[in-house]
């Protein structure tokens, strides 16, 4: 529009001499009316008006105030796009039904919701090991960080505050860990060890048994039995952190034993895939569990994200969504709770189940679910703390250290949510062929 409106002003002039007068208020009227100058002083006025800002001020340093005298060990699973939502049997069936048996002997948490800035893998694991969002680095995009050497590196994560007490800390994933700064996130924040498809693929038997993603889960859970074992070898507390790929969207990644045991996969059901991740899940606890594997430990089940466009779509946007969480362990309780929550609240969580005194039960922009603290989310509601986030940017100078901070778009709506896919794994890392 203002393009039509020069043109329509220079033709005017170069006709009738009369216009030239108006050519100052013209440029005036045009220069007021830039969306770059209104977008630069709108960023401006944040600056200005908001020093500290809501989120800041917010933000918890992560301490360690007092730790238990034997520190159990940590198995924190995340099932890829595994949400809680499926657990709703008139609406999905069974799909769901192996998570809820392991929910059966722990305690599950209803209620963790989806705030912005937690809605894929990377973010999840962020919001959950961190108990912060994971807004933008500067100008580049918030999936891609291969032009940096680290990610979030500004803040303490559940990583490095294990790793100060002696832990030593495992990632397993099927995927390649170059994709979205996973192995610059695990390797920067205090983890020991970090595997992903380009360790694993050759030490399979069948190095061709991967799919476009990586390593099918039933392949990832006997790597992970071995690196518990190796684990337990060592005189020292573990942590291992496990991300599956079977639930991916849109129609997931069944392993072969799950083909084996459920029958012929039509490529398409989301369901399907839903059941192997949660059946492979679960075996895995149990074989681990039968060895001895997981004495003194507390082991988290979660969902990394809620799942993107996916076969039942209708059905899951019907109410409202909420991310698997679950704990188990010596001296937890056992039950259900229910909370107005968000993945800012598992690290928190995290580090009171395993006996660690927090301040104010609170890490990060989290609250232990453990305690009877408000979360954001209870005080504020999601809507304010997504508007907060798209407005101000003290928080992401304190994550990133200082890298120019960039104002975020509103976030899509869930219909119109971003779909990763193992396009863009291969577009960061070219995957082993």
């Amino acid at each position: 529009s203002m393009a039509i409106l020069l043109a329509s002003f220079t033709w005017l002039v170069r006709h009738d001499h009369r216009w030239r007068r108006g050519e100052p208020l013209l440029a005036l009227a045009l220069l007021i009316s830039n969306p770059l100058l209104y977008g630069m002083g709108q960023r401006g006025a944040a600056i200005v008006t908001k020093p500290g800002t809501w989120l800041e001020r917010e933000y918890v340093e992560p301490v360690l105030l007092d730790a238990p005298r034997q520190p159990p060990n940590l198995l924190l699973l995340y099932l890829e796009s595994t949400e809680r939502t499926y657990a709703d049997r008139e609406r999905f069936g069974d799909a769901y039904a192996d998570i809820d048996a392991i929910g059966e002997q722990g305690l599950v948490v209803e209620g963790v919701r989806q705030i912005d800035n937690t809605g894929w893998t990377m973010a999840g694991m962020i919001a959950s090991q961190c108990g912060t969002p994971l807004m933008p680095a500067g100008l580049l995009h918030d999936r891609q960080f291969s032009p940096l050497d680290q990610v979030v590196p500004g803040i303490a994560c559940l990583g490095d505050l294990l790793a100060e007490q002696g832990y030593q800390l495992s990632y397993l994933g099927g995927a390649s860990t170059a994709f979205a700064g996973k192995g610059l996130f695990y390797n920067g924040h205090g983890f020991d060890t970090v595997l992903g498809r380009e360790e694993l693929q050759p030490l399979l038997d069948d190095p061709d048994y991967v799919n476009n993603w990586g390593l099918y889960d039933d392949s990832l859970y006997e790597f992970s039995l071995q690196e518990l074992r190796r684990l337990n070898a060592q005189n020292a507390p573990w942590g291992m952190v496990n991300l599956s790929l079977a639930g991916h969207a849109p129609s997931g990644y069944p392993a072969q034993t799950c083909l084996n045991r459920q029958g012929e996969f039509d490529g398409v059901d989301i369901l399907y895939s839903v059941e192997c991740s949660a059946w492979l899940a679960r075996e895995f606890l149990q074989r681990a569990e039968a060895e001895g594997l997981l004495d003194n430990t507390v082991i988290v089940v979660a969902s990394d994200h809620l799942t993107m466009r996916v076969s039942v779509w209708e059905q899951l946007i019907e109410g409202e969504r909420d991310n698997t969480f679950i704990l188990l362990g010596p001296g937890l309780p056992t039950g259900r709770i229910s909370r107005e929550a968000s993945m800012l609240d598992v690290f928190p969580t995290i580090l009171e189940a395993l006996g660690f005194t927090i301040d104010w039960h609170r890490a990060g922009l989290g609250v232990s679910l453990l305690s009877e603290e408000p979360t954001l989310l209870e005080e504020h509601g999601m809507e304010a703390i997504n508007t907060r986030m798209r407005e101000e940017i003290a928080l992401q100078e304190r994550l990133w250290e200082g890298l120019a901070p960039v104002q975020q778009e509103p976030a899509p709506a869930n219909h119109e949510q971003v779909v990763e896919t193992p396009e863009d794994a291969i577009w960061e890392h070219p995957a082993i062929q």
